[in-house]
C-alpha cells in the first residue's frame, strides 16, 4: 500500500512536493515558537528567581502586620540549619529591608534599602547582572552603598559621593551616612529609582540588629522552568520544618510576574496549535484536489472489487508519506534553527521596553526532546486524521457514477 501511495504521490509530485514543503515550515515554525517559548520562560524565571530566590521565608501575614517591628524574623540560625537539613545544595541569605528617607547633599527621597551579603557565587551572578558601576558592598561592609542608577539620578549623587539615611522608630541607630560605592541596573525604572543596597550587617545597625525581614532560598542549577517542582516540594517540606513561619514560592512572591509567565507560555501554545489547524488544511486541501482528479480511476478500481477500506487506506497511507517526510524535514530545519538561537538572541534596541513588562532582552532558545517528539508526531497524526474526510468521500463513491465522472 505505501509503495502504491509513493507512485501516486509521484504523479502529482508538485502538489505532493508543494504540501510537503509547507508542512516542513509548518513543523519548523512550530519548534522555532517553542524554542522561542522556552528560552523566554527560563530568561523570565532566572531574572525573577535571581532577585528574590525560589523560595522566601517570612513572618506569617507579613502584610498586614503593623509597624516595622512585628514583620522581622528573629531565629536566622534556625531557619538557615532547617534550609540546610531540607536540601543540603540549598543557600540560606537573610535579607533586611528597611522603609528609610535617602538624602543627597541636594535632595532626598523615601526608598527601601535592601540589606544582603550574598554569597560568592550568588554575589556575582548578581553583580554582572544588574551593576553598572562600581561595586557591591561586601559583607561586613558598614559604609558602603549601592544605590539604583535612577536613584542616583534622582539624589543627584554619583560613585564616591555621600548619602545619609534615615529610618526613625526602628531598633538600630536610626541615622548613618554613607559613601556610594555603586550603582545598579535593575531593569524595572520604578524599582531602581526607589532602591538601595548595604550589607545585612550594615542594614542591621541602621534598624534591626540580628534580624531580617526574610530568608531567600536559592536552589543552585534550579534555571529551567520545567523544573520548577523541585522548589515546590522544598516548600512543603521546609514549611513542616519551620512550622510557625510562612514558605513562599517566587510565584506567590511576585504574583504579577508569575501570571505574565504563565500568560506568554499560554498564548505561544495557542500560537503553535494554529500551525497545527494550518498543517491539516493544507493536507485537506491536497487530499481532497487529488480526489477530485483521481474520481474516474477510483470509480475503476471499485469496481475492480477494492472495498471501501482499501480505497481508504490508499488515500491514508498518501497523507502518511506526505505528513512524515515533511514532519521529518521541519524537523531537521527547525532544531537546527533552535540550535542557533540557544546560543543567544537579543531583541533589537527599538523593543527595549520589554525589560519593563518583565521579559528578558536577551533570551536563550531552549526545547525539550519532549516538545519536539510531540511536534512530529501531532502533526503526522492531524495530518493523516485530517484526510480522512476525503478517504471517507471515495470510499463512499458508486462505480458507475464515479466513472462517468468529467472534472
Amino acid at each position: 500500500m505505501i509503495t502504491l501511495a509513493w507512485r501516486n504521490l509521484w504523479r502529482q509530485r508538485g502538489r505532493g512536493l508543494a504540501t510537503l514543503f509547507a508542512t516542513a515550515a509548518v513543523v519548523a515554525l512550530i519548534l522555532v515558537n517553542l524554542g522561542v517559548k522556552g528560552g523566554l520562560m527560563n530568561a523570565s524565571f532566572q531574572d525573577v528567581t535571581r532577585l528574590g530566590g525560589h523560595l522566601q521565608v517570612l513572618v506569617p501575614d507579613q502584610l498586614a502586620l503593623q509597624g516595622f517591628e512585628a514583620g522581622l524574623l528573629h531565629d536566622l540560625g534556625g531557619i538557615t540549619s532547617a534550609v540546610v537539613d531540607v536540601d543540603a545544595s540549598a543557600v540560606a541569605v537573610p535579607v533586611l529591608d528597611v522603609p528609610a528617607l535617602a538624602a543627597g547633599e541636594a535632595r532626598s527621597r523615601g526608598i527601601r534599602v535592601t540589606g544582603v551579603s550574598h554569597p560568592p557565587p550568588l554575589g556575582t551572578t548578581f553583580a554582572a547582572n544588574y551593576l553598572a558601576d562600581g561595586r557591591l558592598p561586601e559583607a561586613g561592609d558598614v559604609e558602603g552603598i549601592a544605590l539604583g542608577a535612577a536613584l542616583a539620578r534622582s539624589l543627584q549623587v554619583d560613585v564616591g559621593d555621600g548619602v545619609i539615611l534615615y529610618a526613625p522608630g526602628t531598633a538600630g541607630i536610626g541615622a548613618a551616612a554613607y559613601a556610594v560605592i555603586g550603582l545598579l541596573e535593575l531593569g524595572d525604572p520604578f524599582l531602581e529609582g526607589r532602591t538601595a543596597y548595604l550589607s545585612l550587617e550594615a542594614a542591621q545597625e541602621l534598624a534591626a540588629p540580628g534580624r531580617a525581614t526574610r530568608v531567600e532560598v536559592y536552589l543552585p542549577g534550579l534555571v529551567r522552568l520545567a523544573d520548577d517542582h523541585r522548589a515546590d516540594a522544598m516548600r512543603g517540606a521546609l514549611q513542616a520544618r519551620l512550622g510557625d513561619a510562612r514558605v513562599e514560592t517566587w510565584r506567590e512572591v511576585e504574583p504579577s510576574k508569575a501570571g505574565l509567565i504563565t500568560a506568554l507560555d499560554q498564548m505561544l501554545y495557542a500560537i503553535a496549535g494554529l500551525f497545527f489547524v494550518l498543517a491539516g488544511l493544507m493536507v485537506v486541501n491536497t487530499c481532497y484536489l487529488s480526489l477530485i482528479e483521481r474520481i474516474r480511476e477510483f470509480g475503476t478500481i471499485i469496481s475492480l472489487g477494492a472495498t471501501p477500506g482499501t480505497v481508504m487506506r490508499m488515500i491514508l497511507s498518501e497523507s502518511l508519506l506526505l505528513c512524515t517526510g515533511g514532519a521529518l524535514v521541519g524537523a531537521v530545519v527547525g532544531l537546527a534553527a533552535v540550535g542557533v538561537m540557544a546560543r543567544g538572541v537579543r531583541f533589537p534596541e527599538a523593543l527595549g521596553a520589554l525589560d519593563t513588562f518583565g521579559l528578558p532582552q536577551t533570551f536563550y532558545a531552549s526545547l525539550s526532546t519532549a516538545e519536539g517528539l510531540l511536534t512530529v508526531l501531532l502533526t503526522i497524526a492531524i495530518g493523516v486524521l485530517a484526510s480522512l474526510w476525503p478517504a471517507l468521500l471515495a470510499a463512499r463513491l458508486a462505480p458507475v457514477e464515479a466513472m462517468r465522472f468529467a472534472p
